[in-house]
């Protein structure tokens, strides 16, 4: 669920809004977990069902990345991105657009959190934001020494922009849970115990970071319950648990990254993602080595475990029973 101040008035960016000038805008900081099957393309076209046009999407990405390393090396998608055909940026016409060089612009991200979030001059708008993802590398959060170092630099660099931001426009922090690995001891991680005790550190650990940017003094920071809605299917439905990850037990497969859309969706908006659309996955600009997608029957059981983790009610038309 939702971790707040104010956690009881999340009505998304419609309470800032009127109908007419209704529109989001959403940035990503983090590692491989949003990156791969491209978590924020997926999300950008769920955003869309709902918004229209008026969604827009950023991001600060890297492999392997903790929030201080992202933060000192800025993005690197360059290759990885910016080698797939989905990355070429089109006008409204969907004709490639290029720079005053002649040389094709792609959609790779910003090249620094600065970049992304620096709000110097009051009259652009364009670094402003109503949510900011952002993921730590995942076994940060659940170790002391790591853990104060993340919060260090969220005191000292991340924290400071976010005020910046608050001082314009509501702008709300989302740090993504993410989920323990699939096989105990992946990348050394066998001190975090099993799936229950890794996931229940990993929480804590993002918990405190919620924390520190609500002492920083900003108003509203949201926890994604991402990591806890994989424990649900691990306990509810471990076959389909089971494919919630690539071949390497720690990324996120295609079925993962819906489930990880859809909490993202719940937590910011705390309404029922859209129905699962396998076409939004076209767009991706990386897609993990099982790019096998789910069903339409398995789809919705992850978007109703979503809603379930999050407390989204109105989602579950139907009354699910646990199995």
């Amino acid at each position: 669920m939702v971790s707040s101040k104010n956690n009881n008035n999340n009505k998304g960016p419609s309470s800032k809004k009127n109908n007419e000038e209704q529109n989001i805008r959403v940035a990503f900081c983090g590692n491989s977990i949003l990156y791969y099957n491209d978590c924020p393309r997926l999300l950008e076209q769920m955003l869309q069902t709902k918004f229209g046009t008026k969604v827009q999407q950023d991001s600060c990405l890297r492999g392997g990345v903790t929030l201080t390393t992202l933060w000192e090396r800025g993005n690197g998608m360059r290759k990885l991105f910016g080698r797939h055909p989905n990355s070429i940026s089109r006008d409204k016409k969907g004709n490639t657009t290029r720079d005053k060089d002649g040389n094709t612009i792609r959609d790779i991200g910003s090249p620094t959190i600065l970049d992304l979030l620096s709000t110097n001059d009051d009259n652009d708008t364009t670094n402003y934001w109503d949510y900011v993802i952002m993921n730590d590398h995942t076994q940060h959060p659940a170790r002391s020494d790591t853990l104060e170092e993340t919060t260090n630099v969220l005191k000292d660099h991340y924290g400071p922009l976010f005020l910046h931001q608050n001082k314009k426009s509501a702008c709300i922090p989302v740090f993504l849970q993410t989920t323990a690995y699939r096989k105990r001891g992946v990348k050394e991680s066998e001190d975090l115990g099993d799936v229950v005790t890794f996931t229940s550190k990993v929480k804590e650990g993002c918990e405190s970071y919620v924390q520190t940017m609500l002492d920083k003094g900003i108003p509203n920071v949201y926890l994604a319950p991402v990591g806890d809605a994989f424990l649900w299917m691990h306990d509810n439905n471990k076959e389909l648990w089971y494919k919630l990850f690539d071949e390497d037990d720690f990324h996120p497969s295609p079925y993962g990254t819906w489930l990880q859309a859809c909490v993202l969706y719940c937590t910011i908006l705390h309404k029922p993602p859209p129905s699962y659309q396998s076409v939004w996955y076209q767009k991706s600009r990386f897609m993990a080595k099982i790019s096998t997608l789910p069903t339409e029957t398995e789809a919705e059981e992850l978007r109703l475990t979503a809603c379930l983790v999050c407390n989204v009610n109105s989602c579950n038309k139907k009354k699910r029973k646990e199995r």
